[in-house]
């Protein structure tokens, strides 16, 4: 990744990839890590700064991103005590729950999961009388959930089976 190509991945005109990212290379010169420690224009209540860990799957388990959290927390700090608002700010890591290596990483560093991304589902109505609709929603994986009767947009009144599908 060049650094232009780093600057477009971020897509925030405050990320400056010279103060605000860090990208390990190897002795043949490959990209082997990257971190990063970002804040985004909010103004909600808290100030976050986002750090972001990649460590190419070849090479978990060499010690090479350990460095990482370290780094990316001196600079979210400093840019915490360098701000103007009085809000609180926050170090935050998102991490999916099966990256483990990296959850594993965070947490050697003293970081802790407060939640996870809720489970998506998606859910759809179709008239309980049109069975082509409902065989073909039980193919796609989607399984019946309840029953209600509700109003068409012609204005007729009919019972609708309520279909789920978990989202990966």
């Amino acid at each position: 990744m060049v650094l232009d190509e780093l600057v477009e991945a971020v897509d925030d005109d405050a990320f400056d990839p010279r103060r605000d990212a860090v990208v390990v290379l190897d002795l043949s010169g490959r990209a082997v890590a990257f971190g990063s420690a970002t804040t985004s224009a909010s103004r909600g209540t808290v100030v976050r700064v986002d750090l972001d860990t990649t460590v190419h799957p070849g090479r978990c388990r060499e010690g090479i991103g350990h460095a990482l959290p370290a780094w990316q927390e001196g600079c979210g700090l400093q840019y915490l005590g360098a701000r103007e608002s009085a809000r609180p700010g926050r170090l935050v890591a998102d991490a999916r729950e099966e990256a483990t290596p990296i959850i594993g990483l965070l947490r050697t560093h003293g970081y802790e999961p407060t939640r996870w991304w809720p489970e998506r589902e998606l859910t759809v109505r179709t008239a309980t009388s049109n069975l082509s609709s409902r065989r073909c929603l039980e193919r796609s994986g989607f399984n019946r959930t309840g029953f209600n009767v509700d109003r068409t947009p012609s204005g007729e009144h009919i019972e609708l089976a309520h279909c789920q599908r978990r989202l990966k």
